[in-house]
Parts: C-alpha cells; structure tokens; sequence
C-alpha cells in the first residue's frame, strides 16, 4: 500500500527538510510584514498631513482597532492584516521551489473549484446561524442603510477576503507546518497555531475562547481537506457576515462584552462546516491527502583521482591483429 501524507506533514516529507527552514522563513516573513506595514503607513501619514484626518490617523494608531464606522480606518485595519500573504511568501521562498505551493493544499496549488464549493457551504452555514442567533435574541434590531453603511460592505467585500487568506496562510499554512515537523502528534501542531492565533486578538475572555474554537475548527478542516480552501472561506464568511451585519444595523456581533452562550453560534457553525465538508469531500473527490514522495538516492563524495581522470566503465574491448603464422621450414641462417 502506497504511503500517504496529510497537509500539516507536506514539510516534513520533503527529502531537502531542515528543521530551521521554516522557523527561518517565519522570521524573514515577519521583517518583511514590518517592513511593509512601515511603508504603507508612512505613505497614509503623508497622504493625511494636509487634510483634517490626521489626528484621527495618530489615534488609529494608537488603537488600531476595527472601526466600522468610519470605512476609511476600517479598510486600513483590515489590509494591514492582509500585508502577511505577501510577507509570509517571501518568507516561504527559501524553502525549495519545487515545495512553495504546499502551503496552500496536498495538490501544491490553490484549488479554485473546491474552493468555490467551500465559499458557497460557508456563505449558507454562517448567514443562516448568525442570522438566527440575531432573530432568537431578545433585542430588537434596527437596520440603517447609508452611505456609510454602504460604504464600508463594500469595503469589506473587497479586503475581507484578502485578511482571511493571510491570517489562514501564517497560522493554518506555515505555523502548522512548522510545528508539525517537529513532532509526530497532530494536536500539538493544532494547539500551538490556535494559541498564537488567539494571541493576536484582543478581546475579553469568552471572546478569545470563542476565537480559539473558531482556530481549531479551521486548522481541523486544513487537515481534514488537505489544503487550506475551507478554511479561508469558512474565515471569509464568518468575518463578511458579522462585518456587514454590524455595519447595516445596530446589533453587537464584534465588539462589547461576550459570554458563554454566545460561543454557541460558533460551536454549530463549526460542526456544519466540518460535516459539510466531509459530505463535499466524498462527493467531489478531492484529495486531502498525496502520495509520499520517494527519497533520493544518497549522494556519493567523488573520490579524486591521481594522474588523471579515468572514465566510467564500461570500457571498450581493443581487439590485438593475431600473430603472422610460422613459415616451415625456416629460413637458413645468414652467412658471415
């Protein structure tokens, strides 16, 4: 039987691995978000100089929290997240160029058409269960429809889906990948990426716990689909949803004071993505695993040759002209 590899193993299976080629593209991946968050925002503090948005960009970045009332900081928090694809591929290009796509799936590419599959499952799975839990609350919503409010889905649209598949790529893609070829247990990989993804969010206790289920359950559906498609699109939806269902009324979905009955939106939502996808997986076909490459004959040290460089064998035969055949009877001997 043929061996298989999982998605959070690609790394490990690679014949050229080294265990400090990852942990050193995560640390050229994270000069390189530096960098790019210092130029973006030296080009908005210039571009904000001459107008009356300045003070309202010093304590952006003072707080640069998620501010759906303004659009105009709402983009800007939500592509400086996005500024980690780039830097995080950067990172990865130290790594052999055979092996870059297996950041996103065991195909080593972005498969598109599962990945739409995965964005229709998600779109339906989180607008029915946000959408109930907002009906089943006890408040009362009201829906305002401005230019602002218009303003910033279309915002969201247009750079959630960008923020999503970074976040997945750093914390789904390369974390778990790293920390997976170091150890054999697949939780310990699951555990240390959802630690770090929670680490980056700050919110009160039940909301970096409801976070934290939201990490698992994407680094589940990586592994379990064997690339990273359902969980950017189960990340895209449920960041579009909460986004624009904030932005168009006055209900609390993304800020304020969490408890532990609003952990139950996420919890189901994560049990019908993950069984959605296994039902889409059976039926489409896609892989989540790939065969495991065969290892490389080892290398020999060419041993130098003295006098001259002798060519490999086989060597050509040289046939010798047979002896002339013996005269009889002999010729006299000379005379002296």
């Amino acid at each position: 039987m043929t061996a298989r590899t999982a998605y959070h193993r690609l790394a490990r299976e690679s014949p050229e691995h080294r265990w400090w080629r990852l942990p050193a593209g995560l640390g050229i991946g994270v000069a390189a978000y530096f960098g790019l968050t210092v130029v973006v925002i030296v080009h908005l503090a210039i571009g904000t100089a001459a107008g009356d948005r300045f003070q309202m960009f010093e304590d952006f970045l003072d707080s640069p929290d998620l501010e759906l009332d303004d659009p105009w900081f709402l983009g800007i928090s939500l592509l400086l997240v996005a500024l980690m694809l780039p830097a995080i591929q950067i990172g990865r290009l130290i790594g052999p160029h055979d092996r870059f796509g297996d950041l996103w799936s065991v195909d080593g590419r972005l498969r598109w058409r599962w990945l739409g599959l995965c964005s229709l499952l998600a779109a339906v799975v989180y607008t029915v269960v946000i959408v109930a839990a907002l009906v089943l609350d006890d408040a009362r919503v009201t829906v305002h429809v401005d230019c602002a409010a218009v303003t910033a889905v279309v915002i969201v649209f247009a750079t959630v889906p960008l923020q999503a598949t970074a976040e997945e790529a750093v914390f789904r893609g390369h974390l778990m990948q790293m920390f997976a070829s170091w150890t054999r247990w697949t939780v310990i990989p699951i555990v240390l990426s959802t630690a770090l993804f929670v680490a980056g969010h700050t919110y009160d206790l039940w909301g970096l716990v409801d976070v934290g289920i939201f990490g698992v359950t994407a680094a589940i559906l990586a592994i379990r689909t064997g690339g990273l498609e359902a969980p950017i699109a189960a990340h895209a939806a449920n960041n579009i949803v909460l986004m624009v269902t904030e932005s168009v009324s006055d209900a609390w979905v993304t800020s304020g004071d969490y408890g532990p009955l609003d952990l139950l939106p996420t919890m189901i939502s994560s049990v019908l993505m993950i069984g959605g996808c296994e039902l889409l997986m059976r039926r489409t076909g896609t892989h989540r695993t790939r065969e495991r490459r065969a290892d490389p004959p080892p290398r020999r040290r060419k041993r130098k040759q003295v006098g001259g460089t002798v060519p490999p064998p086989p060597y050509p035969t040289v046939r010798m002209p047979p002896p002339p055949p013996p005269t009889w009877p002999p010729p006299p001997p000379p005379r002296r």
